[in-house]
Formats: structure tokens, sequence, C-alpha cells
């Protein structure tokens, strides 16, 4: 999978274009420029770098309907304007290389990224420490057509998915595209759970005495059957800060470990990716500490060797994990995003 990462600080800043606003009011985002003018702290964070890409919705994706809880919506406006707002230095070292693709025999190419936002609002992303909330992007292009120039979709809370319907436009620090539809802050695992029918996997965690947990604990992917009647819950949860679940982080022979302690082994197979040779039907339905993937049935998993590992490696049993494999699983560059 296509993995991009930005190294905050290590681009330098160079302007070039029209003003953010006026190229704004130039494409008719007129209702998401006046939402901007009212948040002067994030536009002076928009051109104080210029790797930023603005998922500006269009003006019909804005709707008058105010909830009766003011305050509520207040909330949600201010983490929304909090999305636009990228962190000011670099965190760690810098990430390892990806790791290279075989001439034949690999994995298919794909266009999707782990794009992460700038929102880090506790009350709606739980990645752990210093882990700002991510969506997942699916560039598709049609034969023939570069990436540059695919039409892009966006997975944001809940699985919400916004697609592009124009740009992409320069502005004097980055880019515009316009989407049909605002990003989705994410919600708790349990209501996510809820909202996607995936009730009878709910009740199951329940009956296990996990709800807490996977609310709670940061960094949790729940693989989840369409018929969860019966399942052992444990083998369809990883908790893994190291090995972000989304699918566009995920590499051909990775393995990973459950709370059962039974291994998930990822592969693909013509074009579609598995979890121990079951076939993941809904992706990336993202939630504020991790992502939901249905999958067609439950899990067998199998019991993790030493020479497994939970953090995302390569470690087919028996065999020594990779090294290209292990710096595959921690992303290049994430790009930062902006919309919510």
């Amino acid at each position: 999978m296509k993995l991009q990462t930005i190294l905050l600080c290590a681009l330098p800043l160079v302007a070039h274009g029209k003003n953010l606003f006026t190229v704004l009011r130039e494409q008719g985002f007129n209702r998401y420029a006046a939402e901007l003018e009212q948040n002067p702290m994030a536009y002076q964070r928009f051109t104080s770098r210029s790797d930023v890409l603005i998922w500006a919705p269009i003006d019909q994706a804005y709707t008058d309907d105010s909830p009766a809880n003011k305050k509520t919506l207040a909330v949600r406006q201010t983490a929304q304007q909090n999305a636009q707002i990228g962190m000011s230095a670099c965190r760690g070292k810098p990430p390892p290389e990806p790791r290279k693709r075989q001439a034949s025999g690999g994995e298919p190419s794909s266009n999707m990224e782990t794009l992460i936002t700038f929102l880090e609002d506790p009350a709606f992303v739980n990645l752990g420490p210093g882990e700002p909330a991510r969506v997942v992007q699916d560039a598709a292009s049609a034969p023939g057509v570069s990436n540059n120039n695919a039409i892009r979709r966006v997975k944001s809370g809940g699985g919400t998915v916004s697609n592009q319907v124009s740009g992409p436009f320069k502005y004097d620090f980055g880019m515009i595209y316009g989407v049909d539809r605002r990003f989705s802050l994410a919600g708790a695992a349990d209501k996510t759970l809820t909202d996607s029918g995936l009730g009878s996997f709910l009740a199951a965690v329940e009956a296990a005495g996990l709800k807490d947990f996977i609310n709670t604990q940061p960094s949790v992917t729940l693989m989840v059957p369409t018929n969860s009647d019966g399942i052992n819950v444990r083998e369809h949860i990883i908790q893994n800060p190291m090995a972000l679940g989304y699918i566009s982080e995920f590499y051909a022979k990775q393995t990973l470990q459950t709370l059962a302690g039974t291994t998930v082994k990822i592969s693909q197979k013509n074009g579609i990716w598995l979890f121990n040779g079951v076939r993941i039907i809904s992706s990336d339905i993202i939630t504020k500490n991790g992502v939901i993937h249905t999958i067609e049935k439950p899990l067998t998993g199998t019991t993790a060797t030493s020479g497994d590992s939970s953090s995302g490696t390569n470690a087919d049993s028996g065999t020594k994990p990779s090294t290209k494999a292990n710096k595959s699983s921690r992303p290049k560059r994430l790009r930062s995003i902006v919309n919510y």
C-alpha cells in the first residue's frame, strides 16, 4: 500500500500562486471560505508551511440544520476547526525508508494512502500519545490516467466517504480539492458498531467484558464478521499503537497478534485483502481510537509462536522476520490534510 507522511519541519516555506481566500472564492467555495475567515488561527497555520492539502466542501455540502443543543454544536465546530491546525514540529527520528516492491510476483500496486489530519482533540481521537486523527484516501484512476489526475475519495469517521468533485486548485501554500461532503468526526467504537449495523459483534464484546476496552484503549483494530454469534471475540481484536490497522497500512505476509494470543496473517489475492484467508468486505470504518473492518466470516486464529510479532512485522512461522518487511510496517510520510 502507498503510505505517505510529512516531516512537518522538514519542508522549506515556499509561497507560490494565489492567496487561499482568492482561490476559494474564485472556485466557488464561498461557505468554506466564510467559515475559515472566522478562524484566523487556522488560516495562520495554513500559510506557515508549504505542504497543506485542503479538502474543501462545496457549498451544496453544507446544511442549515442546527442541533437543538448549541453547546454540542459549538464543541463539534471547534473540533472541526482544530482539525485544520497543523502540528508545529517534527516528532522523534525520521521514519524508515519504505520497502521496495518486487519486480514480479509481488503485491499489486495500490492507490490508497493513510493521511494525517491536524485533529488532536482527545474527544475525537485516541490513537496514542501525540498521534493525530487519520483518514484514508483512495485515488481511483482510469487506465492510462496518472495518479496526479485521479479522482480521489476519502474515508473519515464512521467510514463516511467524501468524493472529489473538483480540483486540484493550487494556492500559495498548497492544494485544494473540492469534495461533496464534509469529513465526519469519529465516534466511540461501540456507537460506530451500532451505527454500522454490527450489533451482534458488540453483543459479543459486551459478553466478554471488553466494551470499555474497545472504547478507551488506543489503536484498536476490530475485525468484525457479518455474523458474530458464538465467536471468540478476542480473536477479532488487535490493540497495538505500533500497528495502526488502516487498510492502507497493510502489506502481504504481515502478521499481527490478537488479544487471544492468536496470529492474523494479512494476504492479498486478486486485489482483495484477506485476514487468515477470510475476505474483507468493508474496510476503514474509522473510530476515534482505531478502525473497524467487516469480514465475511469468523476468523480461525493460529497460536502465536516466538517468531510471530504483534507489531506488524513479517514473521512467518519458523522464519526470521524480513528487514524489508520491518521497514514497511511504518509509513514513510503522513501527508497533512485539511477539512473536517
